[in-house]
């Protein structure tokens, strides 16, 4: 795969630089250093400038011309939570999708590899003070970001990893997107968060029935009720190298991250697809209300509710999806 670095001087900001591949398939990398110089995009470091890095979940369509809603973001949240730093956005899988149902379903070692060795050599050649995750639940949905995730948090040179304000409920990073900038930036307690999952085992028979009900009976994995994860936890115990590593504990309850819903009727599928554009839509509709000076241009304004409040999710969806300014 040949690897193409893109920058381009922007009056006033810092040089912007991407990192993709020939087709442009792949993102692997996006930002804004403080410490770009001479047209090279990796060497010209200042050890005094400073450079957050933010990994999401997968890239969608900013690149040197264009901030989608991500992007615009992490831009602002930089400055609050390290004034004066550059920024850096990497993800989990570098596939661009806006749709995360566009997403593979295999990971590609080659493209893997490709991001890891990016995330090495930016520690290796920049000054990074933080990492921020922010990925959101998507992580815990979708099997490329489920299994580089584990991989992506092994290679992290750094103990300066945070998150914005509380962990989803799933445990997991919030996007910022729906944030407002005095959401604090926290820690990460790596006892209990996403990096050292915390191993999950019933503690009782009718636990585990349950557990097995809820994941096990409705996940794509055991649709011929031969899933070698399940029957690997009847096997051995926790503390085994063998015991189901996708068994974990997050938030007190126990969960499965290879867990993957069972396919859907093709008019069930439809419906469900629909759903799912909807809700991302009215994140964008939500998070563009709130931040007025984002909207400008697109529209989003207009569609309020005759006494000038937002509409809501049910409202929303009434609309007719053909006249929404995407």
């Amino acid at each position: 795969m040949e690897l193409i670095k893109h920058a381009k001087n922007i009056i006033g900001e810092n040089t912007r630089i991407c990192s993709t591949d020939s087709e442009n398939k792949y993102r692997f990398l996006l930002g804004q250093p403080n410490d770009y110089s001479d047209n090279l995009l990796w060497i010209g470091v200042n050890p005094k400038s400073d450079n957050v890095l933010w990994i999401g979940a997968n890239p969608s369509t900013a690149d040197l011309e264009l901030n989608d809603m991500t992007v615009k973001k992490i831009k602002r949240f930089t400055q609050k939570v390290s004034p004066g730093s550059g920024w850096l956005l990497m993800n989990l899988y570098p596939f661009r999708a806006t749709n995360p149902n566009d997403l593979p379903t295999e990971v590609d070692p080659v493209v893997e590899g490709i991001n890891l060795a990016t995330i090495k050599h930016l520690f290796e050649v920049r000054t990074i003070s933080k990492v921020i995750f922010c990925w959101g639940d998507l992580a815990l949905k979708h099997t490329v970001l489920k299994a580089s995730k584990v991989k992506l948090l092994e290679s992290l040179p750094t103990d300066e990893l945070y998150h914005l304000g509380e962990l989803t409920k799933k445990g997991e990073p919030k996007h910022p997107a729906r944030l407002g900038y005095k959401t604090p930036l926290n820690k990460l307690n790596k006892d209990v968060s996403v990096s050292k999952p915390i191993p999950y085992c019933p503690s009782n028979g009718t636990e585990g029935m349950s557990f097995i009900a809820h994941f096990c009976d409705n996940c794509q994995k055991n649709v011929n009720h031969d899933c070698d994860i399940l029957l690997a936890s009847f096997s051995f115990e926790p503390g085994d190298e063998n015991y189901p590593k996708e068994w974990v504990e997050i938030n007190g309850k126990g969960t499965c991250t290879a867990f993957t819903k069972l396919k859907a009727k093709e008019g069930e599928q439809q419906d469900f697809e629909r759903e799912q554009s909807l809700k991302q839509l009215f994140e964008i509709y939500t998070a563009q209300i709130n931040e007025p000076e984002i909207a400008q241009g697109d529209n989003w304004k207009v569609i309020l509710k005759e006494n000038g409040e937002p509409l809501s999710f049910k409202e929303f969806k009434r609309m007719r999806v053909d006249k929404l300014p995407i």
